[in-house]
């Protein structure tokens, strides 16, 4: 171990959790603040398929708000896609790609800390074209009070 390392504070990491909702959950402490970043080590299995889901909460795991807010975001996955539509096909194009939502598939979220609507949050979609440098690139498109408000990148 060098000499940084041995004064940096390790990641205080919980026991996973088993949620009714979200199934297991791992949580390392965000800040100190004393929020935690939860995440699922897997994807949640939904018959539009496996989504992951991450989000800041307290010790306990995602409160009753965020729960709501992934009910409300998967009853509405279609439609918040269409909503992000623009922004998705943007930034495809600006890599030279011509795709339509097709192309995409709902992989994952991250929901706000409070579990508001109103607060940022976010979905991220897996690009499929078969034989492109892109096949497998995540798009995250970003809201706030249900509206969107950007892709941020295309990571690959």
């Amino acid at each position: 171990m060098g000499i940084i390392g041995f004064f940096r504070k390790p990641k205080q990491v919980l026991p996973r959790i088993q949620h009714p909702v979200f199934g297991w959950l791992d949580a390392t402490l965000h800040n100190d603040d004393g929020s935690y970043f939860w995440e699922t080590p897997d994807a949640v299995r939904t018959p539009k398929g496996e989504v992951s889901v991450f989000l800041d909460g307290p010790v306990t795991g995602p409160s009753e708000a965020q729960v709501a807010l992934w009910e409300w975001m998967y009853a509405n996955s279609k439609s918040l896609a269409q909503s992000a539509e623009p922004h998705l096909l943007q930034t495809l194009a600006d890599f030279g790609l011509e795709c339509d939502l097709s192309d995409l598939t709902w992989s994952a979220v991250g929901l706000s800390a409070d579990g508001s609507i109103e607060m940022p949050w976010d979905m991220s979609f897996t690009l499929s074209l078969t034989g492109s440098k892109f096949d497998g690139a995540i798009l995250t498109a970003y809201f706030a009070a249900g509206v969107p408000t950007g892709v941020v990148s295309l990571d690959n």
